[in-house]
């Protein structure tokens, strides 16, 4: 069920005009998962992180493996903001400014074509089958994004028509999960954990492996490591004692402009009026500028923040700092959404 109001007003100063728009969307009936061969928890973990444990290997029964039920749930909804100011052409000149924010929550994103893998696929603290009446944030939630655009057009004469153009956009990161590298199984509720991380609060809440021996660090230093990392992150510091929530965080902003040129060239045959329109478009303009202006970013759905090396009830991990010395950004390098600058030439012939 989708709910929207809108109002366009002009605004009685330079011509402008403003748009709001809100539309919410509220699930009536969404897909639901469960493994109905798994049976419930055989444990739980000691110390501070004292989530369930299970045992993926004793299935309820053992000639099968995965049995999948897809059911419904009533659970999820999503909202999306947008607030737009806009000045109509007069004098050559027209531009636009737009903010939108959108959330959206849901208990499986439906990103698979199997029913086993929406399954798998889903990060949880205490389970696969557990917390199945709670929604989180949807891997498609969209945060904040501001647009805005101008151009100015220049008549030399009946002939000759020069036009200048911007296009920005600002783009909030996508939500990620913080994740335990896999290695031994930590929930063991299937071979894929997806368990979503402790956060400790001290270095008494967490055992470290020594992996000097192998030319890595000690426990105290990566406690160091690993303290510094999360201080340094607005979520995680928040999230100090508690578990990591199902995309609770977001990555980073990314700021791109696009510039383009059109010339008309025009000439006027008895009653015809023929013109040539070269254009020339650069796509993430500031990139062309400075290699280090309009990179995009965006963040890998789960971030392995810690690996484990022994399952419970006395779990033990590492942590690497070195893989994270750039954060947990990834450039994103795709078609025309680049992080490297792009040129277009055009010609169009347009008669009338």
């Amino acid at each position: 069920m989708k709910y929207n109001i809108a109002v366009d007003q002009k605004l009685p100063f330079w011509g402008l005009i403003a748009t709001a728009d809100f539309l919410y969307t509220d699930v009536i009936n969404d897909i639901l998962y469960q493994n109905l061969n798994l049976k419930g928890p055989t444990g739980a973990l000691n110390g501070a992180d004292t989530r369930p444990t299970y045992d993926r290997r004793d299935e309820i029964d053992p000639t099968y493996g995965r049995i999948i039920l897809a059911s419904n749930t009533t659970l999820g909804h999503a909202y999306n903001v947008t607030a737009t100011i806009r000045k109509p052409f007069e004098n050559g000149f027209q531009g636009q400014v737009s903010w939108s924010y959108g959330d959206s929550f849901k208990v499986f994103d439906g990103t698979s074509s199997q029913n086993s893998s929406q399954w798998r696929n889903r990060q949880t603290v205490n389970g696969k089958n557990a917390d199945l009446d709670v929604d989180a944030r949807s891997d498609f939630s969209l945060g904040h994004r501001i647009t805005s655009n101008a151009s100015y057009e220049i008549t030399w004469n009946d002939n000759l028509k020069t036009t200048f153009g911007l296009f920005y956009e600002g783009v909030q990161g996508n939500p990620f999960s913080y994740t335990y590298r896999e290695g031994r199984d930590l929930l063991n509720d299937d071979s894929r954990d997806n368990a979503l991380i402790y956060v400790p609060a001290n270095q008494g809440e967490i055992t470290l492996a020594d992996q000097s021996a192998d030319g890595g660090l000690t426990p105290d230093q990566q406690w160091e490591a690993l303290d510094a990392f999360i201080e340094g992150d607005d979520y995680l510091r928040s999230r100090r004692g508690q578990y990591a929530e199902r995309n609770g965080d977001r990555g980073p902003w990314s700021h791109v402009i696009d510039f383009k040129l059109l010339q008309d060239f025009s000439l006027k045959l008895g009653n015809t009026k023929h013109t040539f329109q070269a254009s020339l478009d650069i796509f993430n303009f500031t990139n062309l500028l400075n290699k280090d202006w309009g990179q995009r970013n965006f963040v890998p759905g789960n971030v392995g923040l810690l690996t484990t090396v022994a399952g419970g009830p006395d779990p033990v991990f590492t942590f690497d700092p070195t893989q994270f010395e750039e954060g947990v950004r990834v450039i994103d390098d795709r078609g025309l959404q680049s992080s490297r600058w792009q040129m277009q030439l055009g010609l169009r012939y347009l008669f009338n």
